[in-house]
């Protein structure tokens, strides 16, 4: 999920065009097909040609604010008129494309809806050609330093603060499984350094004996802090829906009613519509935390499951907490599609 602090950039003849704030879209789906020539056979034997990647639009919508939010309209659609072709960038993401169709809806000066696709002339990202392998502890370590950043853009001292907690809990957890994970002193090498071998034996299993304390330990305290920010996500969420659904026409001044509550209610709905996304993504990423600091507190072999019908990503939803981890247990079973048909015995790798 995106947020309104990625950088989403058009970058036209005239230079580029960066979208802000409300501009910046929560998602944009991107990928497409693979054009196929295929060659019916006698016997039903078919011969299937890959004539190349066919990358679908990439489309997303957005809100103008505030003073020249016409002007940036207009120019997206001079843009549009024109048939240039542009780059558009995000992330890691890079494309060159042309503007096949903008939309915006008028409502007020300060205050304009739009939509806008760009066909994909050429997708010039880096192509990531092997599957990327994570463990648990390097997934907690990323997404405890995202968890940490959400937690400041979002402005909110209480979730703030209890994400510190949470991600001091989580180093301390990391530190003490760290000896585990990393493997420990082997008793051919402390055999050879002149120790006998049944002091090095008895050395490595008081070794053993307090890691595993000391990491049991640390797993049991990071639990209270995640739960703790967990909930108090969950709840600023409730708040952000309720905020934005409160006002029920926005922008209108209500005859009769105080303006500057008006006003006050007005600038909380643009807060919690700003806010929403981030807190969304937060949600999110504690979940997959919590989801993998389960399985190192009691790591398990692949589970194996037989299914029928049904899909990929909520498999991977319910056994990471992350639905785009379906490629991992698409790659363990076998499976090319996400889409299943049929009963499909799927592989879970923990």
């Amino acid at each position: 999920m995106m947020n309104p602090t990625t950088t989403l950039t058009l970058t036209t003849p005239q230079g580029p065009f960066q979208f802000a704030g409300a501009e910046v879209p929560e998602q944009i789906n991107f990928g497409g097909a693979q054009m196929l020539c295929t060659h019916k056979m006698i016997g039903g034997l078919r011969i299937v040609d890959a004539l190349g990647p066919d990358d679908a639009p990439l489309a997303w919508s957005g809100i103008f604010l505030y003073e020249g939010a016409a002007e940036r309209a207009r120019f997206l659609d001079y843009v549009r008129r024109s048939g240039l072709t542009c780059t558009l960038t995000w992330g890691v993401f890079q494309y060159t494309v042309i503007v096949s169709e903008f939309k915006a809806d008028f409502k007020k000066s300060h205050w304009i809806p739009f939509s806008i696709t760009c066909e994909v002339v050429r997708d010039q990202t880096q192509d990531v050609a092997s599957p990327p392998k994570e463990t648990q502890h390097d997934a907690i370590i990323s997404d405890s330093a995202r968890m940490s950043q959400l937690a400041g853009a979002l402005g909110n001292p209480s979730i703030a603060g209890l994400a510190a907690a949470a991600s001091s809990s989580l180093s301390s957890m990391l530190g003490a499984v760290a000896p585990i994970a990393g493997g420990l002193v082997s008793l051919s090498s402390a055999a050879s350094s002149g120790s006998s071998l049944l002091s090095s034996i008895v050395g490595e299993v008081g070794q053993v004996s307090s890691l595993s304390n000391l990491a049991s330990s640390a797993l049991s305290s990071v639990a209270a802090p995640l739960a703790a920010l967990q909930s108090a996500v969950g709840g600023a969420i409730a708040s952000a829906t309720a905020a934005i659904a409160s006002v029920p026409s926005l922008g209108n001044v209500v005859a009769g009613l105080p303006v500057a509550g008006q006003v006050a209610g007005l600038v909380a709905q643009c807060t919690a519509a700003v806010q929403l996304p981030m807190l969304n993504e937060l949600s999110a990423v504690t979940t997959r935390i919590q989801a993998n600091v389960a399985l190192i507190a009691s790591p398990s072999s692949n589970n194996v499951t037989t299914t029928g019908g049904g899909n990929l990503y909520s498999a991977a939803a319910q056994s990471y907490g992350d639905a785009t981890r379906w490629t991992d247990i698409a790659a363990a079973s076998g499976i090319a599609d996400p889409m299943m048909t049929g009963f499909n015995t799927i592989t879970v790798p923990q």
